[in-house]
C-alpha cells in the first residue's frame, strides 16, 4: 500500500517539477512583442519590447545611455546591445528560432550591476492552446490533484480487521 502511495508521489512530483518558474535572479524582466503584448511566439521575426523590473516592481536600468544592454538567449539567433530610455524601455528586433520550449532570456544593466531574467515560450503555429510541452493544462492539473488526494487516502487507510475475518483486539 505504501508503494503505491511513493509511487503516486513521484507522479506528482513529476507532473509539478515540468511547471516553468516564474522568474529568477536579482529582478525580472517584463517581454512583450510588438502586435499581441506576449511572451508566447511562433518562430521568425519579431519586434520584441523588454522593459526591467527589481523584486518589488520599481523599473530599473532608466538612461543606460553609453551603457548598452546585452540581450541574449537560446530563442533567437542573434544577441543585441540596446540602450534604455527614459522609461526604461528597449526595444530590439529578433529572429526567434523553431526550439519550441521555454527559453531564459537574460538582460545585464552593465553599469549599475543589474542582472534581469525573463522567460520566453516559441510555439509552433499548430496549436497555440497547447503549453510548451504539448499537455492541456487543465487535465495535467485534475490528474496532479487525482493523484495526491489519492495518495494520501492510501498513506492515511488503515483497514479494519474485522473487514478481513480477523479478531479485533482490545
Amino acid at each position: 500500500m505504501r508503494r503505491i502511495a511513493v509511487a503516486l508521489i513521484g507522479a506528482l512530483t513529476l507532473v509539478v517539477a515540468s511547471a516553468p518558474p516564474s522568474f529568477a535572479g536579482t529582478g525580472w524582466l517584463k517581454i512583450n512583442a510588438a502586435g499581441p503584448a506576449t511572451n508566447i511566439l511562433n518562430p521568425g521575426p519579431h519586434t520584441i519590447y523588454f522593459k526591467m523590473y527589481d523584486n518589488d516592481n520599481n523599473i530599473r536600468c532608466v538612461n543606460s545611455g553609453t551603457d548598452k544592454v546585452p540581450v541574449s538567449s537560446t530563442a533567437f539567433t542573434d544577441s543585441a546591445l540596446e540602450e534604455t530610455d527614459g522609461n526604461g524601455l528597449f526595444v530590439h528586433t529578433f529572429t526567434v528560432r523553431a526550439d519550441y520550449r521555454t527559453h531564459t532570456v537574460t538582460a545585464k544593466c552593465l553599469g549599475r550591476g543589474w542582472t534581469f531574467i525573463g522567460y520566453l515560450t516559441v510555439r509552433s503555429g499548430a496549436n497555440p492552446a497547447l503549453p510548451m510541452n504539448g499537455v492541456p493544462v487543465l487535465p495535467t492539473a485534475v490528474l496532479g490533484l487525482t493523484l495526491l488526494l489519492v495518495g494520501g487516502v492510501l498513506v492515511t487507510w488503515r483497514p479494519d480487521r474485522h473487514m478481513f475475518g480477523g479478531r479485533a483486539v482490545d
